[in-house]
């Protein structure tokens, strides 16, 4: 009898194990961003567009042509002058103005105390967050790059690398 319930309470403890060993979900890759970028075709107006979904691990996956939904954008401005906005068309009257040219300018110190990052480009406002783009050194070429600013700790987050412009950003919804 005794026998009996060992080979039982071993069973139950093996299918336990067994059936729990797939409980935990891996954890997939999340899309969060939808991206446009676009490449020059020669000396000519004409360009190429390329969509991408951008997922939260870092990795891009071409799909195909979507139409893009407004998002808040600004244009950094380079300028030497203390009085000067960080930021292309923002009314730095304003209390949302001062506080985005706020978050410009700590984003462009961040940059210029880095060594990898340089050139900021555009600002995009996303559900609360900071994405901009900028050039980034990947071995001894300047890559378009796709980041994130963390306002809570000042840290820029790298996204995701593009061949051509960041001409859009959007949440993936």
């Amino acid at each position: 009898m005794g026998s009996t319930k060992r080979l039982l309470s071993c069973l139950c403890i093996l299918f336990c194990v067994f059936t729990c060993v797939g409980c935990e979900k891996e954890s997939k890759a999340q899309p969060i961003l939808k991206v446009i970028t676009s490449s020059q075709v020669g000396v000519t107006i004409f360009s190429n567009k390329h969509y991408y979904i951008v997922y939260d691990n870092g990795k891009k996956k071409k799909t195909s042509e979507f139409t893009p939904t407004e998002v808040k954008h600004y244009a950094f401005q380079t300028s030497e002058e203390q009085t000067t906005p960080y930021l292309y068309h923002i009314d730095i009257d304003s209390k949302e103005g001062i506080k985005l040219n706020n978050i410009a300018k700590d984003i462009v110190e961040a940059i210029n105390n880095n060594e990898i990052i340089t050139s900021p480009g555009k600002l995009f406002l996303i559900d609360g967050s900071y994405f901009f783009t900028a050039f980034i050194k990947k071995g001894e070429q300047y890559k378009v790059a796709l980041l994130e600013y963390i306002n809570d700790d000042n840290t820029i987050i790298e996204i995701a690398t593009f061949k051509g412009d960041i001409s859009h950003v959007e949440s993936y919804q």
